[in-house]
């Protein structure tokens, strides 16, 4: 393998340790099932680049796949750990009537 490969390679692993950080973020910030989207599209969008016969395209290809499956995984999860809770929220009491004095 050349030089360009390993840095390839190398800036590959970075960007998929990114994604997982930046999938942790949506997760927690987003409504569920944006997740699962972003999974299904990302993979969606492997599997289209998956054709180009350049090197540099397929690795991003097998980036978007891979990251796609796991966002895929991770959305899954969220979807069924973030059920919906029920409403536990009481309303404020009444304030007492104002009793009339004779």
């Amino acid at each position: 393998m050349d030089t360009f490969g390993k840095i390839y390679i190398a800036l590959s692993i970075a960007v998929l340790i990114g994604l997982l950080f930046l999938f942790s973020f949506i997760s927690r910030r987003a409504p569920k099932g944006t997740l699962l989207a972003v999974g299904v599209g990302l993979w969606i969008l492997g599997q289209a680049l998956s054709g180009v016969p350049v090197r540099e395209v397929r690795g991003i290809s097998g980036l978007c796949t891979l990251s796609g499956f796991i966002g895929g995984l991770l959305g899954i999860f969220d979807l069924v750990r973030k059920q919906k809770e029920p409403a536990t929220a009481q309303p404020p009491p009444l304030l007492p009537q104002d009793e009339k004095k004779p």
